[in-house]
């Protein structure tokens, strides 16, 4: 059996009415890869995720990173531009160092790990003046996008006000589609002349398709502590229940494309 080790960096936790269900955003994401696991494939794999909770300074050392494939930051509710976390400047040094000196480890991150990774490496992230991006969206896909994930749309589970403006030119990134609130919904970095993916970020949330209360939940804590209100949450809520396709083809992708297992 092979083995994909992850190193999981949590920044953020759900509120307690959705995680005593749903379990937290590492708990998630074992979840989607084991429900968009490839039925055959060429080898049995399994991808086990080791969680580092940054925020309490929990962080891999630098020599057990080297035995990680893959570094997945998820979701937060801090912001990526909020210099005055006091964890921040060391996750995006990390980041840095791993794009540039660890290049066999590869970066994957989520809404708030989207927005850090760009940031990271040499782009921006800001609050969007458009507002919340809240329950699924459509996003329209770019040509590196239909190539990627094999379709013109992807339907993904959203929840961001903060998002990343334009395409960071400092390195070789594609983007992957856009809304009409956020013109950068995902990045694309492959390995010099190859089409292998070394960076790949969703503005989107994959994870949340897993249970088709998580989204509504969040709406319901956000409404209750007065982040939204109600009519947005009303609004977001008719969004949430919708389709999505964060399990069907983003972890698909994720499997074949990311961590290049290829079904038989």
């Amino acid at each position: 059996m092979k083995t994909i080790r992850i190193a999981f960096l949590t920044v953020g936790e759900l509120a307690p009415t959705t995680g005593e269900k749903h379990g937290q955003l590492v708990g998630l994401f074992r979840g989607l890869f084991a429900q968009s696991q490839p039925t055959s494939s060429k080898e049995t794999v399994q991808v086990v995720l080791d969680d580092f909770d940054v925020r309490n300074g929990i962080w891999p050392s630098p020599e057990d990173l080297d035995t990680y494939q893959a570094l997945i930051i998820p979701g937060s509710a801090a912001c990526a531009f909020d210099d005055a976390l006091p964890w921040l400047p060391q996750l995006l040094a990390v980041i840095r160092s791993t794009y540039h000196n660890k290049p066999h480890i590869k970066l994957i991150g989520i809404c708030f790990g989207h927005q850090v990774i760009a940031r990271a490496l040499g782009g921006k992230c800001v609050k969007n003046d458009k507002g919340w991006e809240i329950g699924v969206a459509e996003v329209t896909l770019s040509d590196a996008g239909k190539a990627l994930f094999g379709q013109d749309t992807l339907r993904i589970q959203q929840m961001h006000r903060d998002h990343v403006p334009s395409v960071p030119n400092s390195q070789p990134f594609e983007v992957l589609g856009s809304t009409s609130v956020a013109p950068v919904q995902g990045l694309v970095n492959y390995y010099p002349g190859s089409k292998e993916i070394h960076v790949f970020t969703l503005q989107g949330h994959p994870e949340f398709s897993l249970g088709s209360d998580i989204v509504t939940r969040i709406i319901d804590d956000r409404q209750a502590n007065g982040v939204f209100d109600a009519q947005l949450a009303d609004t977001s809520r008719k969004l949430a229940v919708q389709d999505s396709q964060g399990v069907t083809v983003v972890g698909g992708v994720l499997w074949r494309r990311v961590l290049g297992i290829d079904a038989a």
